[in-house]
């Protein structure tokens, strides 16, 4: 698998950028052909509190696995929950917003792809995964009084859980009725490992502990 290293400061001179138009690597990049778009506005203009994005700041190390079998190294690069992407930041006001992307590692977690949405790879079960997903909803500001909208309010990230087998996506809550049915033969043997290591079934980390124990 080819590999390469990607430093943000180069796309400028390396490539032919438009705004808004697929970017196409200079001849010593060019075998990893058009991954992404310029996007030359950065900011939040719709005046809702908060960002879009799933980190706080830019300062993250990631491999991104191409659909080409191809993989770049980026060390500037966040997860834009509101359109599932990933992006690194070129300038105060640009990023480079990557695609045809099938896996990305970042800060040692896991993002897959399945139909063109982003997932959170929790854990792998024998041959499925346990999954999260990220999404956002605005919650507006309210008068304390009247109840009444009076701003645009601010982003909150909501996040839902998934198990994928045999390429079926089917949703979970993290709850002890759905973990237990899932683990359907081994309910007596969930029960007790979870008493015995004073495990929640509503805590995300304690989940990924019981399936990684039992499934694997």
């Amino acid at each position: 698998m080819k590999k390469l290293v990607l430093v943000l400061g180069l796309i400028l001179t390396c490539s032919t950028i438009i705004a808004q138009t697929r970017v196409n690597y200079s001849s010593t990049t060019n075998a990893y052909g058009s991954i992404g778009t310029v996007d030359a506005n950065l900011n939040n203009s719709d005046g809702v509190e908060g960002s879009p994005l799933l980190f706080n700041d830019w300062n993250n190390s990631a491999t991104i696995y191409l659909d080409n079998d191809k993989q770049l190294d980026i060390q500037n690069i966040n997860f834009n929950i509101q359109n599932s992407t990933f992006a690194s930041k070129m300038s105060k006001d640009s990023i480079f917003t990557f695609y045809n992307v099938n896996k990305v590692v970042m800060n040692n977690r896991t993002f897959i792809q399945i139909n063109n949405k982003f997932y959170e790879n929790l854990a792998t079960i024998n041959d499925g995964y346990l999954l999260k997903s990220y999404s956002l909803k605005v919650v507006p500001e309210k008068h304390k009084i009247t109840n009444t909208v009076i701003g645009p309010g601010k982003y909150e990230i909501e996040n839902d859980y998934f198990l994928i087998n045999n390429g079926k996506l089917s949703g979970i809550k993290l709850r002890k009725k759905d973990i237990l049915q899932h683990v359907n033969t081994k309910k007596d043997q969930v029960s007790k490992y979870v008493k015995d290591h004073k495990l929640s079934y509503s805590k995300e980390r304690d989940i990924v502990k019981i399936f990684e124990h039992f499934e694997n």
